[in-house]
């Protein structure tokens, strides 16, 4: 069936990740697998100064590159379930504005291989005011 309106919406596709709507404060989310495979949704605020190329080459080495990750993942991290293409999913989340990374740790489900992240699946989403 129909899920009820949302606040803001993240889609997702072949390998990226868009947002629309997205605020500071509490609300709910509607995810959008848009792809052909299944997706999963992680979000990650960049800590101050960080840049989404230090999330991609943090999150491609597999945390193995050196340092401390370039994004809040105790207190800022928003997830959801693997979705299915084509599905959709609500998910409740508490944003503070700033720039997020969106990524996505699943490999296709038709071929497997490598994960999604590491074909580039890491996104730079805004958070508004």
């Amino acid at each position: 069936g129909d899920l009820p309106e949302a606040d803001g919406t993240v889609s997702a596709v072949e390998y990226s990740f868009s947002g629309e709507g997205l605020k500071a404060g509490e609300q709910t989310l509607l995810l959008e697998n848009e792809g052909a495979t299944w997706h999963h949704f992680l979000a990650s605020k960049l800590k101050d100064g960080a840049t989404i190329e230090q999330a991609k080459e943090f999150l491609e080495s597999e945390g193995q590159g050196g340092g401390p990750p370039p994004f809040d993942i105790e207190d800022n991290a928003v997830e959801s379930s693997v979705i299915d293409a084509g599905r959709s999913e609500h998910v409740t989340a508490n944003l503070e504005p700033g720039k997020y990374a969106f990524f996505c740790f699943i490999s296709d489900k038709q071929t497997g291989g490598p994960p999604h992240v590491v074909k580039g699946m890491v996104s730079e989403v805004e958070v508004s005011e």
